[in-house]
Order: structure tokens, then C-alpha cells, then sequence
């Protein structure tokens, strides 16, 4: 898997009025946890699209399946 996230990461620092390197440093100093309930409709299919779409930044990501209600 590429992990080539550049052009993401300086559209960002231009939104955002910082540099590529600063962005990238808070980026990756912010963890993202994931829970999701079980009983709502759609929960697979949305989780599976945002792990799809996260998995591409420099973030550290960690999921909990068993933590969620249900």
C-alpha cells in the first residue's frame, strides 16, 4: 500500500497556514481511536470507508471492536 499522502498533507498545511512539516508533526501526534455500535444500521459499511480513507494519513489509528454498544 502507498502511503504517499504529500499532496494531501500540503493542501492541508495551505488550509490550515502551516508548513507540510508542522501539519504532518500534529498529525502524527494526534491519535484516532475508533468505536462504533454495533446495532446501528450501515455501522460495517461506514467503518470500513473511513478506515479506508484514514489509513492514508500520518496518523497513528487504532480500532476497538469490542468496545462499542452491541
Amino acid at each position: 500500500m502507498s502511503t504517499d499522502y504529500s499532496r494531501s498533507v500540503r493542501l492541508g498545511g495551505l488550509a490550515a497556514s502551516v508548513d507540510e512539516t508542522t501539519l504532518r508533526e500534529r498529525m502524527e501526534g494526534s491519535p484516532i481511536h475508533l468505536t462504533a455500535d454495533g446495532r446501528l444500521p450501515a455501522v460495517a459499511e461506514t467503518l470500513e470507508v473511513l478506515v479506508a480513507d484514514l489509513r492514508w494519513w500520518p496518523i497513528p489509528l487504532s480500532l476497538d471492536p469490542g468496545r462499542g454498544q452491541g
